[in-house]
């Protein structure tokens, strides 16, 4: 028997019903992997029909194009707030601010940060390609922020704000991975932020204070 389409479906707005059916396919690539995760597993997540489906994204790599570019366009929305050579700010909030913020808009897809790099490393087109953008900037607003406060002489000068940023990167997205592999040892919400704000302590400000 097919399934009823959502009710009010086609009263929603065009933007509203792509959300939805986008927020489906996070959920069931996040929860079966895109091999494994079917239309019918993104239709019934969204309460729609496969046809309610096909009629906004011509296929499963449609979505995960979507998904990952739309990604991508949040978090660039975070980096271009932050405002460089604003003075007066404690360097490691705005760096650990800035971290945060970008955590949350990685996983605004319903993904976690390790499935999100996994649905890209199978896609090979325009939407890894967003992904990688997104990172070389995210690697360029760290770097700046560090810049800032060794020039302040509020971080080390240890390394130059390139290989540091590099550095917190790996630790941010190592720390992700462990939260999403062993989540009984590192709490995303709490573990996460706060090892974070030890190693960008640890990194960056120990020597300098």
């Amino acid at each position: 028997m097919a399934r009823a389409q959502r009710s009010g479906w086609k009263k929603m707005p065009e933007e509203v019903r792509r959300a939805a059916i986008l927020a489906a396919a996070g959920a069931a690539f996040g929860e079966l992997g895109f091999e494994k995760a079917s239309v019918q597993d993104i239709a019934e997540r969204a309460g729609l029909t496969k046809g309610g489906v096909y009629f906004h994204f011509e296929s499963k790599e449609a979505l995960r194009t979507a998904l990952l570019t739309g990604v991508a366009a949040e978090a660039g929305a975070v980096l271009a707030r932050v405002e460089p050579g604003a003075g007066g700010r404690d360097p490691a909030a705005a760096l650990l601010c800035l971290m945060e913020e970008m955590a949350r808009a990685l996983g605004g897809a319903g993904m976690s940060a390790v499935k999100l790099m996994e649905l890209a490393s199978g896609e090979g087109g325009e939407g890894r390609a967003a992904l990688m953008a997104l990172y070389v900037a995210f690697h360029g607003a760290l770097a700046d922020l560090i810049g800032e406060a060794q020039a302040a002489g509020k971080a080390t000068r240890r390394l130059p704000p390139a290989t540091l940023a590099r550095l917190l990167l790996a630790v941010f997205d190592g720390l992700h991975m462990q939260a999403e592999l062993v989540a009984e040892q590192i709490d995303r919400a709490a573990g996460v932020p706060a090892l974070l704000d030890a190693a960008v302590r640890k990194l960056l400000l120990e020597e300098a204070a």
